[in-house]
């Protein structure tokens, strides 16, 4: 299978997903700067939001994984808008004019509208959607246009709705010297970008129709020392709601953001 990867000088390309990858996929790497090293693969600098330019690139392409966005929740939103929403529809449009038939995108968390109170806890695929920054609500539109296209199209569209990636170790010992209340926001939950991979991976491979959304963070949380109960007792005092307690009862770790879909279809 060939496989087109925007963003692919990002961190999450280079910091594991294109290692895992290169293992199964012949991989095409796209992204709107030139690398400063010599890659493996074969490179072509594209801005997504140039809608030829991207019809160029799809081309001969077995699968799209798109990771290419603006990410810096801070930056401009026409940046955002022009480049996670119009660069998403470029893509999807070029793919549909290809017939290419699976699409893998790199959403966010955030959709769900954290930081917030939740409705319930852990928070699922199910969970309402209420984004509320420009970068958030980017996500949501390009999530939507995806859903689009596959209800009007023979299209599979998937979406992981990552969390927050920790590119090194180092990073993880650094949150040992946060303050517990800086990471509530995102509920405490990480994920490496060679797990992110094998999500990638089993979304390329698995047999899955139209549309579907998977979170992807890591099965506990970046507190292991404190329990998932005290976490929401302390920090969420009103949430309405927790599922499957006993789980959080028997594994004290366990993140407040579910994968159980994940491991049951992928």
């Amino acid at each position: 299978m060939k496989v087109l990867i925007t963003g692919a000088l990002g961190g999450i390309a280079q910091g594991g997903v294109i290692q895992v990858l290169e293992k199964n996929f012949e991989l095409k790497l796209t992204d709107y700067k030139e690398p400063e090293k010599e890659l493996k693969h074969k490179f072509i600098k594209t801005d997504i939001r140039d809608y030829l330019e991207v019809k160029k690139i799809v081309k001969e392409a077995d699968a799209i994984v798109h990771l290419g966005a603006i990410a810096n929740p801070s930056e401009d939103p026409f940046l955002i808008y022009s480049t996670n929403v119009m660069g998403t529809i470029n893509l999807l449009e070029s793919v549909r004019q290809n017939n290419i038939k699976r699409f893998i995108y790199a959403s966010s968390i955030h959709i769900y509208g954290l930081p917030f109170n939740p409705e319930y806890l852990p928070i699922d695929e199910e969970h309402p959607l209420n984004p509320c920054t420009p970068y958030a609500l980017s996500k949501f539109l390009s999530e939507e246009a995806g859903r689009l296209y596959t209800k009007r199209y023979d299209f599979t569209f998937i979406s992981l709705r990552i969390g927050s990636v920790f590119l090194r170790k180092e990073s993880y010992n650094n949150l040992k010297k946060e303050n517990i209340r800086d990471r509530q926001e995102v509920l405490w939950n990480h994920i490496h970008p060679r797990d992110i991979g094998q999500l990638i991976k089993l979304s390329l491979l698995k047999d899955i129709k139209g549309f579907e959304a998977f979170n992807a963070v890591a099965d506990d949380h970046t507190f292991p020392e404190i329990s998932s109960l005290e976490l929401i007792r302390r920090f969420f005092p009103l949430v309405k709601k927790i599922n499957n307690k006993d789980n959080f009862l028997i594994r004290k770790e366990a993140s407040l953001i579910s994968i159980e879909k994940a491991k049951k279809i992928l």
